[in-house]
Formats: C-alpha cells, sequence, structure tokens
C-alpha cells in the first residue's frame, strides 16, 4: 500500500491539529433518529476554523514542513475552496507564503477568505482539474513545496483526527457516513475508526455528477469520469489517487452517490429545520441519509464537512426549496385591461391568506387579446395544500391560470 498512515500517526498528528484546529460539536437528531429507526448524529466540521475539516489535515502538514530547516518557506496549493483556506490560515500560523490556484469559477466568498488568511490566491481555468494544470506549470518555475489536497500521508493523518474525536464523542458508534472528495477525510477516518473498532461500519458518499472515487472503488482501479456541473464543488474531483482508493478499498464498507437534487434537499432541509449552513459538498452524506440509502441499526453520524456556502446558492437553495415544498406559487391568468380588475384578483388572494410577492403586467405580447392583459403573480404560500386550494378558487372565480 502506497500510504504509510496508522493509527500511531494519527494520534501524533492530534497533538499538533488540536493546536490550530477546534474539538467539532456532535449533535443529535430527534427527528430523524425516529424517522429512521436509528439514532442519528451530526459532526459539526462546519463549524471548523475556516468553515471546514480542511484546516486538520493543513495544519498538520505545515507544522512538520516548519520543524523542517531545509523546507522553503513557501508553499502552493489548488483548490476549489477549503483546502485552499486551511492551508492559507495554516501557512499564517506557521509562518508560511502561500500561493492557492483556484478555477475562476470558485465561489467569490472562499477567495476573499482565501485572501483574507493572507494567501496570495490565482484564479485560473474553469475547472479544478484546468487550474490543477496551471499550477503544475507554475511549480516549475517556483522554488515552493506543493501542497496536496488529499494525496499525501500528513494531510490524511491530519483529517483522520476527526475520527478520534468523533469516538471519544460517541463511544457506541456504529455506523459512519462521510463525505468523499478526493478521499483524505474518509481516508484518515477509515484508518483510526477500524483500528480503534474493527466492526465499525464506515460509508463514502459523491455526487453522482462526478462520482470518481465511488467508480474507481467498485472498479478496483482508477476511474476519471466525465465531470458534470454540480453544488456540491468542494468535492468535484475528476481525477482520484492511487493512494487514497488503496486506503478506501481497505477500509470502506460501502460507497454512495447522490442526486444533485437529492443535495438541495437537503441542503434546504439543513438550513429550514436544523438551522444550519451547510455546503453542498459537506451536504453529500445528509442527502443519502435523507434520501433512505443509509442502512443501519444503531447510533450513525454523518459528518457534514463544510459549511462555506456562497450565498447567492443559499439564495438559489432557499427559494427552490420553498418552491419545492409548496411555500412559493408562481402563476399567470388574463384579467380585463380596466380599472379594478387587478383588486379582484387581490382580493381573491387576500381571502386565501394568500401573501403577494411580486407582480408583473404584459400588455402587448401577440397572444393577448385586445382590452386584456397578462399577469404574473408570485405569492407565498403555507403548503402545497394551500398552493392548490387558491387555485382551485381562482379557477372557481373564473379565471383561467396557468402555474410557473
Amino acid at each position: 500500500m502506497l500510504t504509510a498512515v496508522t493509527l500511531d500517526t494519527i494520534q501524533t498528528a492530534r497533538e499538533i491539529v488540536r493546536q490550530s484546529a477546534r474539538k467539532t460539536p456532535l449533535i443529535s437528531s430527534h427527528s430523524c433518529s425516529e424517522r429512521f429507526g436509528f439514532p442519528v448524529y451530526f459532526k459539526l466540521e462546519s463549524l471548523q476554523r475556516t468553515g471546514s475539516f480542511k484546516i486538520r489535515g493543513a495544519s498538520y502538514k505545515l507544522a512538520k514542513l516548519a520543524a523542517d530547516p531545509d523546507s522553503p518557506r513557501a508553499v502552493m496549493a489548488i483548490s476549489a475552496g477549503n483546502h485552499a483556506q486551511g492551508v492559507a490560515l495554516a501557512s499564517r500560523y506557521n509562518g508560511f507564503q502561500a500561493t492557492i490556484f483556484m478555477p475562476e469559477n470558485a465561489p467569490l466568498s472562499k477567495i476573499q477568505a482565501t485572501r483574507s488568511y493572507g494567501a496570495e490566491v490565482i484564479c485560473t481555468g474553469q475547472t479544478f482539474d484546468e487550474a490543477r494544470q496551471h499550477a503544475m506549470a507554475w511549480l516549475d518555475q517556483h522554488p515552493v513545496t506543493f501542497i496536496s489536497p488529499f494525496d499525501d500521508d500528513d494531510i490524511i493523518a491530519g483529517q483522520g483526527t476527526c475520527a478520534l474525536e468523533l469516538l471519544e464523542q460517541l463511544p457506541e458508534l456504529e455506523t459512519v457516513v462521510v463525505p468523499v472528495g478526493g478521499g483524505g477525510l474518509m481516508g484518515g477516518m477509515a484508518i483510526a475508526l477500524k483500528a480503534l473498532k474493527p466492526g465499525i461500519r464506515i460509508i463514502g458518499v459523491q455526487t453522482e455528477a462526478v462520482p470518481s472515487l465511488v467508480e474507481s472503488w467498485r472498479q478496483g482501479r482508477l476511474i476519471e469520469p466525465i465531470p458534470r456541473p454540480t453544488i456540491a464543488d468542494g468535492i468535484a474531483i475528476k481525477k482520484p489517487a492511487q493512494r487514497n482508493l488503496e486506503i478506501l478499498q481497505a477500509h470502506v464498507d460501502e460507497m454512495l452517490t447522490v442526486s444533485e437534487e437529492a443535495i438541495s434537499r437537503a441542503l434546504f432541509y439543513a438550513i429550514q429545520y436544523k438551522h444550519m449552513i451547510v455546503e453542498g459538498a459537506g451536504a453529500v452524506g445528509l442527502a443519502a441519509l435523507l434520501e433512505g440509502m443509509v442502512e443501519s441499526k444503531g447510533p450513525t453520524a454523518v459528518v457534514i464537512s463544510g459549511g462555506n456556502m456562497d450565498v447567492k446558492l443559499l439564495d438559489s437553495v432557499i427559494n427552490k426549496g420553498m418552491n419545492d415544498n409548496g411555500r412559493f406559487l408562481i402563476f399567470k391568468t388574463l384579467i380585463n385591461d380596466s380599472p379594478g380588475s387587478l383588486k379582484q384578483v387581490l382580493n381573491l388572494l387576500a381571502e386565501h391568506k394568500a401573501n403577494v410577492l411580486h407582480i408583473e403586467h404584459a400588455r402587448f405580447r401577440s397572444t393577448i387579446p385586445l382590452n386584456q392583459t397578462e399577469i404574473e403573480v408570485e405569492i407565498e404560500t403555507r403548503d402545497a395544500a394551500h398552493a392548490e386550494a387558491i387555485l382551485a378558487g381562482l379557477q372557481q372565480a373564473g379565471y383561467r391560470t396557468q402555474q410557473l
């Protein structure tokens, strides 16, 4: 096996990591426990420094480099966001200058956060892999140390410290569900968990848009699928590494993929019912749970690996979630183009206790009869049944509506 990471390595890493990283909360979920028939807990790495677990591996790696007098005091990393922030902050703690390459479409919030920790950020390429190509060309011309986001024993050992905390917080743990991108977190946690509790069940989850490690794990060789757009950008790793694959094959019991729709539903669930801000990559384990894909009989922990959600995406997730849950209704209908006609519609909506959010008029389309106008109305509703009752009331009043 390519890795030399053991339980001893991870325990050694913890003594260093705890100087920079927080011990994150483990919270129980009564509603999920009742729904699925086994105790459910969430390990909130979303509340970690920099908003994700990445500070664990980065702080251990940078501390080891700092102890090496021959190591250059400059590092470079490639990241869609969370690894960037972890390396940037760990570099500041250890006196290194960090240069971070990020895809041009990386969330602005993650770019700004990385710069706020003192790193130089170079945005290039449309994907992680394109950014990686540019970064490697740059690396050939600069005397710095490359910090891999997952293909590195020190990174893996640092990420594995999360598992030590988890078992201390919940010794009776039987199943763990972990997001998977490049496999650094999954690998480190799996090594520690299986060493301390061999019978524990470990499940990894990826987005089906970029299922590189899932397919590699299933086929027993490295697979590079054609990536599709995903809201789980933090785990959109097209090219996995042999080191991480070998660890997962040796220690992981099951690998799952979840759809983009499932991830979106999980994000909305976290906001609406758990009052948690979770990014797409951090929510894939939760998505698998909510979709009924996780089989367990005993205490189960879902790792929420990151909370760095872009504000624009947050707005989209909330709007989509509200719409999917019948909390928004958008419809259009024709009314007479005369005083009082719009008021009649509004009175009807008021009778149904609907809150009007937005109205648009369209008079001059070729499909609209003379002396009529088309209105498009956006309203807030209580639930799907309320929305259906409003549409039925409009139809009964003589309005031909089209739901949008």
